[in-house]
């Protein structure tokens, strides 16, 4: 059975985890709906596009997340400072499993 000590460390790593994420995803979330809102008319008929917009703030929160619990903290501006094997890589692979899931999802539907 693990420590129960282990716990409470492990809850403020997944709680900074969020506040790393949060302020980018936030600022994302805002400017997609911006977008859905001045451009609602090709959004409407079309269930692909609000689903696409979607997994891309899924994408920018699942990144600056897993960033996070890692140890790494973004600046106000958003800029993390990782390097950019690592970020691409992790970037690469949110995306691929974001839109696959995704695609997977909205293709397969009765």
């Amino acid at each position: 059975m693990s420590d129960p000590s282990t716990f409470p460390m492990m809850d403020r790593r997944v709680a900074r985890a969020f506040r790393v994420a949060a302020q980018p995803t936030r600022g994302v979330l805002i400017v997609l709906a911006y977008i859905i809102a001045t451009r609602w008319s090709k959004f409407a008929n079309d269930p692909f596009g609000v689903a696409v917009v979607t997994a891309l703030g899924v994408v920018v929160f699942l990144t600056y997340f897993i960033l996070g619990l890692t140890g790494y903290t973004a600046s106000p501006q958003g800029h993390v400072s990782v390097p950019r094997l690592y970020v691409w890589s992790l970037v690469t692979a949110i995306v691929a499993v974001v839109f696959g899931v995704l695609f997977y999802v909205l293709l397969h539907r009765s």
